[in-house]
């Protein structure tokens, strides 16, 4: 297993292989003692989830507003995953009080991030691909349960942020995911005070002086361009020795 792909597991936000159920498009066979499910939908594939009040880890793809409704019906959900959304609104997501991960790959249609006010205050992992639009991360500020937070942008677009300014009081966050994110006032500050932050996954996109001082300030936090710079004296340097 590589490193990253080890990583991402132990914060959360991926699974070992084979870990997910086998995939269905239909709920016709499924039991309702059912606990685990990959469920991609296909038309209303989605209509008899209520049923299923034992489920607690949910694998969902193809996620439109309506499945999404019906997913915040399950009582005893605890990990949810969702890969590809054309849901607008997240705002059922409140009702799901036993929630402790929620993972969505693609959330371009979501306009802002005030559903995450209502999220379960025993949420400890949360990881957000592509929201283009939901660029105010002010709301986040307020899950102080975290220990996980992802937030990046996709292969060919970046996400851009104002600032890291509003995390400050994710005192427990001990991963964090910024990948293809760009953050425009350039700095690292806002996470000195992360003393259990043990990793950071994010772009060559701050100046060599945030990751020194950000090193300086969490001398234990695994990053690749802090790695860097003690290597090679600077990311420029590391890069052009790396292109060699």
């Amino acid at each position: 297993m590589d490193s990253g792909l080890s990583t991402m597991i132990d914060a959360g936000v991926a699974f070992d292989s084979g870990a997910a159920p086998p995939l269905r498009v239909t709920l016709d066979a499924v039991t309702e003692d059912v606990e685990q499910l990959t469920l991609l939908r296909k038309d209303k594939s989605y209509r008899d989830l209520s049923r299923l009040k034992r489920l607690r880890h949910l694998w969902a793809g193809r996620v439109n507003q309506e499945m999404l409704e019906a997913i915040a019906s399950l009582p005893a959900l605890e990990i949810l995953r969702i890969k590809t959304m054309s849901a607008t609104s997240l705002e059922p997501r409140a009702k799901c009080r036993k929630l402790k991960r929620l993972i969505i790959h693609g959330g371009g249609k979501v306009a802002d991030m005030e559903w995450t006010r209502g999220l379960s205050p025993g949420l400890e992992v949360l990881f957000l691909e592509g929201f283009f639009r939901a660029t105010d991360i002010a709301p986040l500020g307020r899950l102080t349960g975290l220990r996980t937070l992802g937030w990046e942008g996709g292969m060919d677009r970046k996400l851009e942020l104002a600032s890291l300014e509003p995390l400050r009081g994710l005192s427990d966050l001990r991963y964090l995911f910024l990948a293809a994110s760009r953050v425009a006032d350039k700095s690292l500050a806002p996470l000195h005070d992360f003393k259990h932050l043990v990793h950071l996954t994010c772009g060559a996109y701050f100046p060599d002086r945030e990751f020194v001082a950000l090193h300086k300030a969490l001398p234990k936090l695994r990053c690749d361009w802090i790695e860097m710079i003690g290597e090679h004296g600077s990311i420029r340097n590391g890069l052009a020795r790396r292109r060699s």
